[in-house]
């Protein structure tokens, strides 16, 4: 087990920074509750250029940024469907919101979702660099721009790439600024509360966090992962051997990680000191095969959801890598996220649109 230490330097009363050493329920009627930000707050204005890369299976996005502000929004939005009647039945059906657009409800690639323990549904709004909120039937709710500040600078807007969120309800970014891999907490309305430097860079960097512990995997460089206690300081980090190579990582309700193989379409799961216990997943089209795995994710029996990406579908196993079925098709099928209730959340990147799939069809097909 490699361990290091990290120091934590001060930068306000309300922000940390950690530097590594080491390399919401609605009725039918889909309301929402209203709040409205502080009228005197200041709104800072910096212009910042860079570009990143996307994953291959999407367009190259500009990374220029006019409007670093964090925003609080709050207001509602009716999705195509609502997962319950007027007598309070559930409605056996998927729930789809969003398209393409910059208004709030609406997505520029929401490759990333989380789910919190009070069932509101944090999408990750990748090319309108924020993070969009909705409550357990798709309405919307607030949002809130993917910002990093150090005291005493203009802040800067992270393209931000993965999210997740931990047992305290705090949201986990993790994206780059130039280039330069930041990880940042925030607080579910968007007030920036701490972050985690792991001195590194990727175009592609992927986080989860334990549940169990609080512990914080975030995967750089495509076969390093870094795992961070909850005071930022570095748990592990281990590099993989054999080829295997990161795409997107997760924690099971055993405080292992696991993670998806994208080149070569297997799924892996390791314990928090870097051992392996077992992989599973083969190339094909066929039932339980693989093509680009990417995002994955866990429910509270240990069933393992994959997004297939080149397959088109969304694809649920058991804890140990058998072949449960086929969830949910789509075109274009990004991210996902395991719901409290049981249900699973996933995103379409060509059609921008969030899907919230109920239990009832998750575990019965």
């Amino acid at each position: 087990m490699l361990t290091s230490n990290a120091k934590m330097v001060s930068t306000a009363s309300t922000a940390t920074t950690f530097t590594a050493t080491t390399s919401t329920s609605t009725n039918s009627t889909a309301t929402a509750s209203t709040a409205t930000a502080s009228p005197s707050r200041t709104l800072a204005t910096t212009t910042f250029t860079s570009t990143s890369k996307m994953s291959t299976y999407q367009t190259t996005i500009p990374f220029d940024t006019t409007r670093p502000e964090t925003e609080l929004s709050i207001n509602s939005a009716v999705p195509t469907s609502i997962n319950t009647e007027s007598d309070g039945r559930v409605l056996m059906k998927p729930i789809t919101f969003g398209g393409k657009g910059k208004s709030q409800g609406k997505f520029q690639y929401p490759n990333a979702v989380a789910v919190s323990a009070e069932n509101e549904i944090y999408v990750l709004d990748v090319d309108n660099r924020r993070i969009q909120v909705f409550n357990k039937n798709g309405v919307f709710l607030r949002l809130f721009k993917t910002v990093y500040e150090v005291p005493g600078k203009e802040k800067q807007t992270i393209h931000p790439y993965d999210v997740a969120i931990d047992a305290n309800g705090f949201v986990w970014v993790v994206g780059d600024i130039r280039d330069e891999l930041q990880v940042v907490q925030y607080s579910q309305i968007g007030k920036q509360m701490s972050t985690v430097d792991p001195k590194s860079s990727t175009y592609f960097p992927a986080i989860a966090v334990n549940v169990l512990n609080g512990n914080i995997a975030v995967v750089t460089k495509g076969n390093t992962i870094f795992v961070f206690l909850p005071d930022g300081s570095v748990y592990n980090r281990f590099q993989l051997v054999g080829g295997v190579d990161v795409s997107f990582v997760t924690f099971n309700n055993e405080g292992n990680i696991l993670f998806t193989d994208a080149m070569r379409n297997t799924v892996h799961e390791y314990t928090r000191d870097g051992d392996k216990l077992f992989q599973f997943g083969s190339k094909g089209r066929g039932e339980g095969q693989l093509r680009s795995p990417a995002r994955i994710c866990t429910d509270s029996s240990g069933n393992i959801f994959v997004s297939n990406v080149r397959n088109k579908r969304f694809d649920m196993f058991t804890s140990r890598g058998e072949f449960v079925r086929t969830v949910f098709s789509t075109k274009s099928p990004v991210g996902l996220a395991c719901g409290p209730d049981g249900q699973l959340v996933v995103t379409d990147a060509r059609s921008h649109t969030v899907t919230i799939i109920p239990r009832q069809l998750v575990l019965s097909g």
